[in-house]
């Protein structure tokens, strides 16, 4: 016998980040500046840096997930602040750190 009725358990609903970011009300295209285009680039972080810090964070975390091992040239816009190189870099130190924290709690 199926006791299914169709109901959604009472659970707790996460806000979106994107409620309270600082690019909400921004044109999207303003995060995906053109290579070399400094000023673009410093634009859309200057719009970053006024983010709510837990929004910007959230941000960054999805960045850093969505790319994972990506090389710089496939990491577009500026996401969390950051550039697709600094993106990489910043995955990189987290992933040395991670496995240094394995290697310590295998010893």
């Amino acid at each position: 016998m199926n006791h299914y009725t169709g109901a959604v358990p009472d659970t707790q609903r996460l806000v979106d980040w994107r409620t309270f970011g600082a690019c909400r009300a921004v044109d999207p295209d303003l995060f995906f500046p053109n290579p070399g285009d400094t000023r673009g680039i410093e634009a859309a972080q200057q719009i970053c840096a006024t983010c709510p810090v837990p929004a910007r964070m959230a941000c960054l975390t999805e960045a850093l997930r969505e790319e994972g091992g990506r090389q710089p040239s496939n990491r577009h816009g500026i996401r969390g602040g950051l550039t697709g190189t600094q993106r990489r870099s910043l995955y990189e130190k987290q992933r040395s750190r991670r496995k240094r924290a394995r290697e310590q709690a295998a010893a």
